[in-house]
């Protein structure tokens, strides 16, 4: 995904009103094949599950709770629910849910509310209070949405894509604890794949030469690639798929449903010649990828062909792993349908899911809403057309990024078909903070009320990748019990409280700016990809914003460091404290390069050469500091990526390729530089040896030019770059350390003195992005519900100015209920 879509959008701002009307939650009633979506595994199966979950949890104390399920508490299998409470007879804490979902949900919520405990990907603090605390009163929770997504279908590439058995075994229980019913598991399918090919008469050969290297299968299942970091090794397919039966075994057994993949019409030019009478369609190059791995093909919906390849894929994936009746299928993800009239659109949407139930007459199709941000193609007639080729209560639409890009409002609560908002929040797999708690907050309670017909069926996780701004993952899956805003203040205490395990001044002051700032953002239309001038390929022009003041950060890694040297403290003891320490000492760095790097080019500008040179002497520094502090800690060494890459072969070819495919994806991605540094990741290692690099080579150039008072040339800088750093980087055959050197405190104070003053200084001249209405030209004031910004959306049909700041077909109209900023589309 790519923000330039953000061009596109329509700005909605600050709505002033707070008053929210209660919203109400979703109805049980399910049409159509939504109806089949339940799980069929017994509540003995899922309660065992769940007390093993608890036991591996709590070892020596898991028989101080119960913990049950019990479908009984609800009145339909749409609906869920947990309770709390505490038995006299047994003495121990009893909690029962609907599910095995709802019973982790309810005990996790236990965990947090009463015991201040914390369950997370970087870590866990899991010390129970010596007497589990009593619930006075049996504490009952409703689960507002019926399902609870989680997933994009790049996170499997961008953070699953190496993980053995143990690690998917701690995520689905992550997910269970987190109340996640409905999670996407398409890692595996491949092998499934390779059969039906065959069975079609492909060879293996050809399929060797279609099928991309494992990092980045998730572009090539959505036809925006072929073979690009291949030939994928045989045994990485087999190991694959069964890694997907253990996966869905265990995700089932919670009372999951889990989200299977379905045929989009991808396939390989080979197949033409096997089939040379069927339709195809040929996909124009995918973000400037030579022709030999993209300029996919296509097999039109409507050609007879394709039911017959969707239905073998069916039938060969329900006789491999079985199915829950829900299926993933987004066929035109970043490409474009071959013609535009709704007629056309509509036949292949029909098309689409008719393959889909000649293999499994109960499915649903789950769609990801991305593909509508295409405006200058998706009109909104050809958006219903689309939709309109299958009957409502037969699909369902990620509302993939909702909460800063809502597609629901412009778009008619999806013309009545079912939908799931989503907080996607993250790009590639970056790790910059960033986050729009506030937003979510009075957002989705709003969205809830304002659906149509109660058309909203759930919330959603969607980020490409995973392992960074945890606070906001957690506050996102707490969303599905609360009907209303709650006080994200006094939540952030307890979060903070939970996390260390210790009740500290400093920390909760810390995580207090923290909530307010950089995970409070309000900048209609800010564009977030994690990037920074430290991690971006090196340029004269690079032009750095914040929703929120970078002396922030400044303030928060001094409040941490205060707490660890404060007398008695326990957060020395803390390995989440020390994770978060490196994280926000990190972030400390990185807008120390950019004030830097903007004084360094002043100077560059004005041909001071001494201070020209002082300068670049410090952008080379910061990355020396930035590699010792991320090598105190596990969850930020390339090594243990490197590592977990290598384990999927005992082959010394096969390691060099699963090798270069970990490297590539978080630099180069493509073979010459091709979405270079989408998803950069800051882990010591590639900050010495790969953004530390790029930069000697930039101001090696830059200082040419200053000397010989010749014009910086763009276009050699990166052509050096390229050729002598990023494209041998990700051939490197040395070692890369998996173990954590160094104490994270100690470096942390060392950087932190050294840089302070510097930071301060700069940090008070450095100019923030306004945190109000931004000018536009003429822009058109409308107050209003937002049922009414649709209506009149719709009845008077307003046709855009160009704007200053918009691109294409938009206009700006501001409402006045939330007090925050929205991006609304308008479709025409």
């Amino acid at each position: 995904m790519d923000s330039t879509v953000f061009s596109w959008w329509l700005l909605v701002g600050f709505l002033l009103s707070n008053s929210l009307p209660k919203a109400s939650t979703t109805s049980s009633g399910m049409t159509g094949n939504l109806q089949y979506l339940y799980s069929r595994v017994s509540p003995a199966i899922q309660e065992a599950l769940a007390n093993e979950v608890l036991q591996d949890l709590f070892p020596e104390r898991f028989d101080e709770f119960r913990v049950l399920v019990d479908p009984s508490l609800t009145t339909s299998n749409y609906e869920d629910a947990f309770e709390i409470k505490w038995e006299n007879n047994t003495e121990k804490v009893v909690v029962i849910g609907t599910t095995g979902v709802s019973t982790l949900f309810g005990l996790n919520y236990y965990l947090k509310y009463f015991c201040n405990i914390h369950i997370s990907w970087e870590g866990s603090q899991l010390h129970l209070p010596s007497k589990l605390p009593i619930p006075v009163n049996p504490v009952r929770k409703n689960i507002l949405d019926r399902f609870r997504y989680y997933q994009n279908v790049c996170t499997d590439s961008y953070s699953f894509v190496w993980w053995d058995w143990e690690r998917w075994k701690l995520e689905i229980d992550w997910m269970a604890l987190n109340g996640i019913n409905l999670p996407l598991a398409i890692t595996g399918q491949e092998a499934i794949w390779k059969n039906v090919y065959l069975k079609l008469g492909l060879s293996n050969k050809d399929i060797q030469e279609y099928i991309s290297g494992p990092a980045f299968l998730a572009w090539w299942r959505m036809g925006n690639l072929q073979k690009w970091g291949g030939p994928i090794p045989e045994s990485y397919l087999e190991r694959k798929l069964e890694l997907l039966r253990k996966i869905l075994k265990r995700m089932r057994n919670f009372g999951m449903l889990p989200v299977l993949p379905a045929f989009s019409g991808n396939i390989p030019k080979a197949m033409m010649n096997l089939y040379p009478n069927a339709t195809y369609h040929h996909h124009p190059s995918w973000n400037n990828f030579n022709s030999s791995y993209s300029e996919t093909y296509m097999l039109d919906p409507t050609d007879p062909l394709f039911i017959k390849i969707g239905k073998l894929f069916i039938d060969e994936l329900i006789q491999e792993v079985g199915t829950d009746h829900i299926y993933n299928c987004d066929a035109f993800n970043e490409n474009r349908p071959s013609q535009n009239t709704t007629t056309f659109l509509r036949a292949v949407s029909k098309a689409t899911f008719k393959s889909m139930i000649a293999g499994d007459p109960k499915a649903v199709w789950m769609m990801q809403g991305w593909v509508f941000t295409d405006f200058e193609f998706w009109t909104k007639d050809r958006v219903r057309s689309y939709l309109g080729g299958v009957d409502i209560g037969n699909v369902i639409v990620l509302d993939l990024q909702a909460e800063s890009l809502p597609l629901f409002i412009a778009l008619d609560s999806f013309f009545n078909h079912t939908f799931i908002w989503c907080m996607l929040h993250n790009f590639g797999g970056t790790m910059n903070l960033y986050g729009n708690m506030d937003s979510i907050n009075k957002m989705l309670p709003m969205a809830r009320q304002d659906s149509e017909n109660g058309t909203l069926i759930g919330i959603g996780l969607t980020p490409e990748g995973i392992n960074q701004n945890y606070v906001m993952y957690d506050f996102m899956t707490e969303m599905t019990l609360y009907s209303q805003p709650i006080d994200t203040k006094a939540w952030i205490v307890n979060y903070t409280t939970r996390r260390y395990g210790l009740n500290s001044t400093f920390l909760v002051n810390a995580w207090k700016i923290l909530q307010s700032g950089v995970y409070n953002n309000v900048v209609p239309g800010f564009r977030n990809h994690g990037h920074t001038v430290l991690t971006d390929r090196p340029r004269t022009d690079y032009k750095t914003s914040f929703w929120y003041n970078p002396e922030d950060i400044s303030t928060v890694v001094g409040y941490f460091l205060e707490e660890g040297n404060s007398p008695n403290s326990t957060a020395l003891n803390s390995n989440l404290y020390f994770h978060d320490l490196v994280d926000f000492t990190r972030q400390f760095l990185n807008h120390l390069g950019d004030f830097i790097y903007k004084d360094l080019m002043d100077a560059y500008n004005i041909e001071d050469i001494e201070t020209f040179w002082k300068h670049a002497a410090e952008m080379l520094l910061i990355y020396d500091d930035l590699e010792s502090i991320l090598a105190t800690n596990d969850n930020f060494l390339l090594g243990k990526w490197i590592e977990s890459a290598e384990l999927w072969s005992n082959n010394t070819t096969e390691k060099e390729l699963l090798r270069y495919n970990s490297l590539a994806q978080i630099t180069i991605w493509g073979p010459s530089g091709e979405i270079i540094d989408y998803a950069t990741k800051q882990w010591a290692g590639i900050a010495s040896l790969y953004y530390k690099e790029r930069w000697a080579v930039f101001l090696d150039t830059l200082e040419a030019s200053l000397l010989s008072h010749q014009p910086f040339n763009k276009t050699e800088c990166n052509n050096r770059i390229l050729q002598e750093v990023e494209i041998p980087f990700p051939k490197l055959t040395s070692y890369f350390p998996v173990m954590s050197t160094g104490n994270s405190f100690t470096e942390a104070l060392r950087i932190f003195q050294k840089w302070k003053p510097r930071y301060v200084t700069a940090a008070k001249q450095f100019k923030m992005v306004q945190r109000t209405k931004r000018n536009f030209d003429d822009p058109k004031m409308v107050y209003g519900s937002l049922s009414k910004l649709r209506r009149l959306v719709k009845v008077h049909k307003i046709k855009p100015k160009r704007s200053s700041f918009l691109i294409h077909k938009s206009r700006i109209l501001f409402t006045n209920n939330l007090n925050i900023p929205l991006i609304i589309p308008i479709y025409y």
